[in-house]
């Protein structure tokens, strides 16, 4: 079981920081050779697509198709397990089919009378979104493979597919450009590539599970107890596509597809923190469910002080580093002329700074089953967030919809921070002693030098950037391990990193 365990983790994380690499690499080619209304104009578009809003389709029942997957298929109840696979495909195919029609009919009636486009490129968006609708047909019945092969605890293989899919995609998308190509060239290239992506998880899928097999009638109860699962987690959902996608639409609503690159920008430096911060927090959902189940409350609790101090021990040096090197990161990232996102870039990094509190927590909330706590807060923090998005653009510009996301989650912390209080049995003195003190400092003292550093010997490079986010790391880890860590702690991570010669000392 740790062998699978260890195996899933570690293929998620070095496929997700791959993803990320490839994704920097490539968004700055596109900006610059597509151009900023354009690849605006791709974005927004990419917003409808089933990583976005047609997301929605998906109706939360993936996590409940992996977890009736693993059970049935541990228990052998292969009739059972067929039912819920038939019974998902059929739905997500269905679901494929409405998806479609709907981004034809957003594409020919709404879409250019939504959103502020030029006439030159209207027409170019109604054909890249038609393209899409065909995409859908055949991502969303992908989603079913997916959680399959997630039913059996083959992460690793799933954690190949994305990243080649990634690397195919960036290459060929590469090529297209500096052959001439368009970015309708772009979109019939991401058709191709996920209608092959979608047919290899089919093979896995079924190579995997070789006992899966279509069934025509599927018993109601089956279809209950899949949907039954999923009411909360769609919820949570529908709260997610809101909150990722609704910033460049009400952007190109109000002011304009241009404008959504510059958003863009900042926003993928803000995906980057969010990336570091999900490494630390989502693996602790088995432990704390675990935990919950035999009513370890003192594990529960110290899980939730060391892992969230461990997490923000991760996080807060990239949000220092990133914040004081932002404007240099950008203009060596993407191109001097948007150096000016390093502003919005800096407003995000603000509500990501206290944001790091809830990253485990959260997680953590859903193993002990307080979903419907963490929907109430969501609905509440989504809807600040929304309506003061759509206030404030109209006054202030692009920074309007990222104060309305600071806003929405300020007030949202002090309700989580709440219920993590009481669910986990902790106090306030504990939060600022175990989780606060041992890290906030630091992190504001390596900042600080870094500035001062930075200040004297200002980066000429990309690779000096980079070299200046190593230093403040260094400093941070170093201050950390000095003043942040007990003896304890550090002996744990000495013999974490060094088993054999620990294990001699205990013998």
């Amino acid at each position: 079981m740790l062998k699978v365990l260890v195996r899933n983790t570690v293929s998620n994380g070095v496929a997700t920081v791959i993803r990320a690499a490839v994704n920097f690499l490539l968004t700055p080619f596109l900006v610059l050779h597509l151009g900023k209304e354009v690849y605006g104009l791709w974005v927004l578009i990419l917003s409808f697509s089933v990583s976005g809003t047609m997301s929605l389709l998906s109706l939360g029942m993936q996590a409940a198709l992996v977890k009736h997957v693993a059970e049935f298929h541990a228990l052998k109840k292969w009739r059972e397990m067929n039912e819920v696979i038939s019974s998902t495909l059929y739905l997500y195919t269905s679901m494929g089919v409405v998806g479609a029609i709907g981004l034809v009919a957003v594409s020919h009636f709404w879409f250019t009378k939504w959103f502020v486009i030029s006439p030159e490129h209207a027409s170019v968006a109604v054909i890249i979104l038609d393209i899409m609708a065909v995409q859908v047909l055949f991502e969303m019945p992908g989603l079913c493979f997916d959680g399959i092969l997630g039913g059996v605890q083959r992460y690793d293989i799933l954690a190949a597919m994305e990243f080649l899919k990634a690397a195919v995609l960036a290459g060929a998308f590469a090529i297209a450009i500096l052959r001439g190509g368009t970015v309708i060239t772009l979109s019939i290239l991401a058709l191709a590539v996920t209608v092959i992506y979608s047919s290899v998880l089919l093979f896995f899928a079924r190579q995997q599970v070789s006992e899966w097999r279509l069934v025509r009638s599927v018993q109601r109860e089956q279809m209950k107890s899949v949907i039954g699962m999923t009411k909360d987690l769609l919820i949570v959902r529908i709260n997610g596509i809101v909150y990722n996608n609704m910033d460049k639409m009400i952007i190109a609503t109000v002011l304009a597809t241009a404008l959504v690159t510059d958003y863009d920008i900042s926003n993928r430096i803000h995906n980057l923190v969010l990336m570091v911060m999900g490494l630390a927090g989502t693996v602790v959902i088995p432990a704390a469910s675990a935990a919950h189940a035999k009513s370890e409350h003192e594990r529960i609790r110290k899980l939730f002080l060391r892992g969230t101090k461990y997490a923000l021990a991760l996080t807060l040096p990239v949000i220092g580093a990133l914040f004081v090197l932002a404007p240099a990161f950008i203009q060596y990232w993407v191109s001097s002329s948007y150096v000016h996102s390093a502003y919005y870039a800096r407003l995000f990094l603000c509500y990501l700074s206290f944001w790091g509190l809830t990253a485990v927590g959260w997680n953590m909330l859903i193993g002990v089953k307080q979903t419907k706590a963490i929907v109430r807060i969501q609905i509440v923090s989504v809807s600040i967030n929304l309506t003061l998005s759509c206030i404030l653009v109209r006054y202030i510009g692009v920074s309007g919809v990222i104060f309305g996301t600071i806003v929405g989650n300020l007030v949202a912390i002090v309700p989580y921070m709440r219920l993590m209080i009481r669910s986990f049995d902790v106090t306030a003195r504990d939060i600022l002693t175990e989780i606060i003190l041992p890290t906030y400092p630091q992190a504001i003292v390596a900042s600080l030098l870094l500035l001062l550093v930075t200040r004297a010997w200002p980066p000429h490079s990309l690779y000096s950037v980079f070299g200046f986010c190593a230093f403040c790391g260094a400093l941070f880890l170093a201050l950390f391990w000095s003043t942040g860590m007990t003896r304890d702690d550090r002996t744990e991570i000495l013999s974490l990193i060094f088993p054999a010669r620990y294990s001699k000392r205990q013998a």
